[in-house]
This record gives structure tokens, C-alpha cells and sequence, in this order.
């Protein structure tokens, strides 16, 4: 649909309204305003070089329709503020290969994810099914749209509640430590005192199991 120039002119008397005279500025200037131009970038193929290392948005190029740069960045610095705690500044290598390990096969597959969400979204073509049409969509198409279905969605949604990576979760008298996932994963537990305090050593998430590594986390 093409925009008549009521409608941004509409718009133009609304700004005015709401907005700074700067502002207003901008969009009067601006001679397409309701288009917007997103550029896409593959995910990168590694996070650090020496001692230059890539957080947020500089890390994980996503798309606007994920809804996850914000809270991709967050557990970028925490990450990385665990694993160079964890090892200090005299092993920042081994830190930063930690870090990126840690998080980029999760950052990858979210801006894939995004990418996909963009163009369902917009109803482009994608090789393996129809365009989305909203009009026609059925609940399976409308359930495939929702943001929780984003990989690793679930591990996000714990971040901060206990020292980042080291948190705790406090389930009546039970204590426990979830892996960076943000879930449980005790398939190796052991009882370690009297009011059932556990521990995992796991060096692989059970929920995600083709993420290589993960930190040993323990109380």
C-alpha cells in the first residue's frame, strides 16, 4: 500500500502535538517516513581478536523483530564479567575463549532466528514455506510467531537473580544453581550437606546439548 500525502501529512499535525520542535523537524524532512531500512548481517564467526572483544549490538547483529538486543546485550557483560572474574587478567585469553564459547553459538542462533521472524513477519519467501499471510494464518503459523520460541529464551528470563551465571534458586528448603541456560540442569547431582544443598558438573547444558562448553558452576 502506498502512502497518500494525507497521511503523512496527518502524521506531520500529529508530531507536532507530541514532539519537540527538532524532532518534528526530522520527520518533515524526511521524505519517506514510513519506510525503514534494516540492514541483515550473518551472525560472526568469532567474538574476540588479542585483546579486542565484541559485546551487544556490535556482537550479535540482529533484527529489530526478535525483541532481543537489549537483553542479548545484558548477558554479553555478564558472561564476560563472570569468566573474567573467573580467571583474571593474567589468563584474559583464556577468558575471552571462555566468553566466547559461552555465547556464541547462542547469540548465532538468535540472530538467525530474528532474521527468520523478519521475514515471516513481512511475508517474504522462505525456502522451506508459504509466505505468512495474517489473514489466512492458521494457529500453528500464529504460535510460530511468538517470541518464546526464540533459542535460549528460556535461560534469559533468569539472568541477575543470584551473581549472573552463579544463580541460585531457592525452592522451599531446596538450594540449587542453574547452568547460563537459566534452568536446572542437575541429571549429576550430588548431595553435598544436610539441608540438600546440590551441585552439577556438568560440562554440557542437558537442555541444549550442542553448546560445547559451559562453566563448571557449583555452590
Amino acid at each position: 500500500m502506498k502512502v497518500s500525502n494525507d497521511m503523512i501529512q496527518k502524521m506531520h499535525q500529529e508530531a507536532e502535538k507530541t514532539w519537540g520542535p527538532a524532532l518534528v523537524r526530522v520527520k518533515q524532512e524526511t521524505k519517506e517516513p514510513f519506510v525503514n531500512v534494516i540492514y541483515d548481517s550473518n551472525p560472526l564467526e568469532r567474538l574476540f581478536w588479542d585483546n579486542v572483544v565484541l559485546v551487544g549490538d556490535a556482537a550479535q547483529p540482529t533484527t529489530p523483530q526478535g525483541l532481543r538486543s537489549t537483553n542479548m546485550s545484558l548477558l554479553d557483560v555478564a558472561v564476560l564479567g563472570d569468566c573474567l572474574d573467573k580467571w583474571g587478567l593474567d589468563n584474559l585469553e583464556l577468558a575471552l575463549h571462555e566468553y566466547q564459547s559461552i555465547r556464541l553459538p547462542v547469540v548465532s542462533k538468535q540472530v538467525l532466528y530474528s532474521r527468520r521472524m523478519g521475514r515471516l513477519k513481512q511475508g517474504l519467501v522462505l525456502e522451506d514455506r508459504l509466505p505468512f499471510d495474517p489473514k489466512a494464518a492458521s494457529y500453528e503459523d500464529c504460535e510460530e510467531l511468538q517470541q518464546k520460541n526464540t533459542p535460549f529464551f528460556a535461560g534469559s528470563m533468569m539472568l541477575f537473580l543470584h551473581d549472573c551465571l552463579r544463580m541460585k534458586r531457592v525452592i522451599g528448603n531446596e538450594s540449587f544453581e542453574s547452568c547460563f541456560c537459566g534452568r536446572m540442569c542437575l541429571n549429576d547431582q550430588e548431595r553435598t550437606s544436610k539441608n540438600q544443598i546440590y551441585h552439577s558438573n556438568r560440562k554440557q547444558c542437558s537442555h541444549y546439548p550442542e553448546i560445547p562448553f559451559i562453566m563448571k558452576i557449583t555452590t
